[in-house]
């Protein structure tokens, strides 16, 4: 192992600029940023090209930048806290001073460090030619050899990980309940998985890649999968649930850079976001409404509001108007006489669906309250599986 120190800072000032739900954050660099991570609530860190690291203190709000070294191209990033952090160029770097200083602490002969995930701050996994493990951390490793190139990692617990490897497009998953001491592979079908897994339990878990097109879902801790129906054809670049009905994915297909999200588990997705042309790479959940994205010429997004669970604009082919709002008993619609065939369904704040209605027209409806409790709702207007309008009503006494 070899060892050297990196020093450097710079400090930019920011402003913001609003895009639907999201707000554009002005990063005051160009480089590719390639990933993101925040150890609290209000401290984070993006790495990118040109060694390049951001930090903010305001929750993703305004960033600076901390480190450069035109030699890194940095991959992925996780800090433990916030001065204890890692990252990946091919080799790993550590810094233990909020990112003003990186040294090398693995060095892979193939130069294939590309992920680094920490499960609590000692027990981490470092991924490239082997898989790299430690449970002091960072100060000492034990590479396990599976004959994979391990490219994504994911514990919803201290025990149960999800590993993704292999070579070439032939990606296989991996599974392990002690912690990463014991490995077995999980069978699941798809051709490239390679770019993210994120599990909410032990069994309830998704997989995507871009190579194929790859959005799957299995409830059984991988024993089985199932394809997440998504609009169109998809590159998936990095997936999040906050729970079994509302998720995130990043996709990168078609020259429509884009965040899209669910409230139905998948059933039906709403593009939020249309990110001007550049890619973007990865997204970090603070909390359930408050997340962060990053991607290609120093882009970053964030929203408070989990992008408002709704749609742009330009996407709205249908309309409809609801009054009173809010309302205590009855409240009434009307649909855009564009709409055939509609269907209309209310979900509360946690993504349960409460009602639903189908064969709707261009016409007035009726919504009563029935047995719903006082609260926000969101209205989605469905029309040929796709959401097409996205409302709020508020109920109250």
């Amino acid at each position: 192992m070899t060892t050297k120190i990196l020093t450097t800072a710079i400090i930019l000032t920011v402003h913001s600029t609003v895009f639907g739900q999201w707000t554009q954050i002005q990063s005051g660099t160009s480089s590719d940023l390639k990933d993101v991570h925040f150890p609290t609530n209000n401290v984070g860190y993006a790495v990118g090209d040109n060694g390049i690291v951001l930090k903010s203190v305001d929750s993703g709000g305004s960033w600076q930048t901390v480190f450069t070294d035109s030699l890194l191209s940095f991959t992925s990033v996780f800090f433990t806290s916030v001065d204890t952090g890692y990252a990946t160029a091919g080799n790993l770097y550590k810094t233990t001073n909020a990112g003003l200083s990186w040294s090398e602490i693995i060095t892979d002969p193939f130069g294939q460090i590309g992920e680094v995930y920490f499960v609590n701050s000692n027990l981490g996994f470092a991924s490239g030619s082997g898989l790299h493990r430690t449970t002091d951390a960072g100060s000492t490793w034990t590479t396990i050899n599976l004959n994979n190139t391990f490219s994504s990692i994911h514990f919803p617990n201290d025990t149960v990980g999800y590993f993704i490897g292999g070579p070439g497009a032939a990606d296989q998953l991996y599974k392990t309940i002690d912690g990463g001491l014991n490995f077995v592979a999980i069978t699941n079908g798809f051709q490239s998985i390679k770019e993210a897994t994120y599990f909410l339990s032990s069994d309830i878990g998704y997989i995507c890649g871009w190579y194929g097109g790859v959005l799957a879902k299995t409830i059984d801790g991988g024993v089985s999968w199932q394809q997440v129906d998504t609009i169109g054809a998809t590159q998936c670049w990095d997936v999040h649930f906050i729970n079994k009905n509302i998720g995130y994915y990043i996709d990168n297909s078609g020259g429509n850079y884009k965040i899209s999200n669910t409230i139905d588990g998948g059933a039906t997705w709403t593009s939020q976001i249309v990110a001007n042309g550049v890619y973007l790479n990865a997204f970090y959940f603070i909390s359930p409404n408050l997340s962060v994205a990053v991607g290609n010429s120093g882009t970053i997004y964030k929203t408070n509001n989990g992008g408002s669970l709704g749609i742009l604009e330009e996407n709205i082919i249908g309309n409809a108007t609801i009054y009173p709002n809010p309302f205590s008993t009855l409240a009434t619609m009307k649909l855009d006489q564009n709409l055939k065939n509609a269907a209309l369904k209310i979900y509360n704040l946690i993504g349960q669906q409460v009602v639903e209605l189908n064969g709707l027209n261009g016409q007035t409806i009726t919504l009563h309250r029935d047995n719903l409790q006082n609260g926000m709702y969101l209205v989605n207007i469905i029309q040929d599986n796709q959401v097409i309008k996205t409302s709020k009503i508020i109920i109250n006494d």
